[in-house]
């Protein structure tokens, strides 16, 4: 495998998939946008009249959007974002990815650093459901050939405390390389199944999980198989300042059984910042880290932006 592959490679490895396949924006990018809803609910036959609230919207008692999901009641504030983009709206985001990498083979140390840029894509399906596409590929070495993800979401709960939706994700490496004779190939990335999930501590702080607790192997499908502890704590600093920092407790592979990864053996590490002037745009950046015990080998800056219409 040349430099260039292992730096495209490394920057895969950095990506937290969660949004748009599980990226290091998973709390920006599982936001929710969407219709105004038709409000047209009919009055009851009893003394109250009452009003059925249209789909996919969130009361003033429950924090977040009030009224109907559209881009004027979307929330400035990431912590108070649903976590399923509401039905017909749409984000087109992309993160720009430095990767460096660092081997020492023999006393003789090689190192490369490449770009890479990924183009994603999130609407809003339906009351609950959204889905998402992204295109990733290495602009040095340019390589148009790169990985294709896809995401589905389906809202379970979204409340002020807590929100939380099913998620299922997979993707195409369209440059993979064939181990035989070195040809390329499109290498199956298998099945992400997961929960992406947000509790909120307080008002300003939140715990989250992006998804891809469960993954089903990749050209062996279904196996491997595996568990993944992916977590992470959010702060909002203001309404236009959001900070987080996430990491993985650790791997447990189900089969084929043995091979375990822990947090004490290799510990992964994704800290950034995102700045959102509007409810319609983000802008951030985040330093990543797949093993910090060897921080200064392989590494990468995650330079992020999103809009939302």
């Amino acid at each position: 495998m040349t430099n260039s592959k292992l730096v495209v490679a490394a920057i895969a490895a950095l990506s937290l998939t969660t949004y748009g396949a599980g990226r290091a924006y998973a709390q920006s990018d599982d936001e929710g946008t969407g219709d105004e809803g038709t409000g047209d609910g009919d009055a009851t036959a009893t003394g109250d009249a009452s009003v059925t609230p249209p789909e996919n919207t969130m009361t003033p008692a429950e924090g977040g959007m009030a009224g109907a999901c559209d881009i004027n009641g979307y929330p400035q504030a990431v912590i108070d974002r649903p976590g399923v983009l509401c039905k017909s709206m749409l984000e087109v985001s992309a993160d720009l990815g430095i990767a460096h990498l660092s081997i020492s083979v023999g006393g003789v140390t090689a190192s490369s650093t490449g770009e890479g840029l990924d183009i994603g894509v999130r609407y809003g399906l339906a009351p609950k459901l959204d889905a998402a596409i992204d295109y990733g590929f290495s602009l040095h070495k340019f390589e148009i050939k790169g990985d294709l993800g896809v995401a589905v979401q389906y809202e379970l709960q979204q409340a002020d405390k807590m929100r939380l939706a099913a998620r299922v994700d997979t993707g195409f490496d369209l440059n993979g390389v064939d181990a035989t004779d070195g040809s390329s190939k499109v290498d199956f990335d298998g099945v992400g199944l997961g929960v992406n999930f947000q509790y909120k501590i307080t008002p300003k702080v939140a715990v989250f999980s992006p998804g891809d607790q469960l993954t089903l192997g990749g050209s062996d499908f279904p196996k491997p198989v595996s568990i993944n502890l992916p977590v992470g704590i959010g702060l909002q600093a203001n309404e236009k300042i959001w900070a987080w920092l996430d990491t993985s407790i650790g791997t447990i592979n189900v089969s084929p059984s043995g091979n375990n990864q822990l947090i004490s053996d290799a510990t992964l590490l994704d800290l950034g910042a995102m700045f959102s002037p509007s409810n319609k745009l983000d802008v951030g950046a985040a330093l990543q880290f797949p093993d910090v015990q060897h921080a200064g080998d392989v590494w990468a800056i995650d330079l992020h932006a999103a809009i939302r219409m």
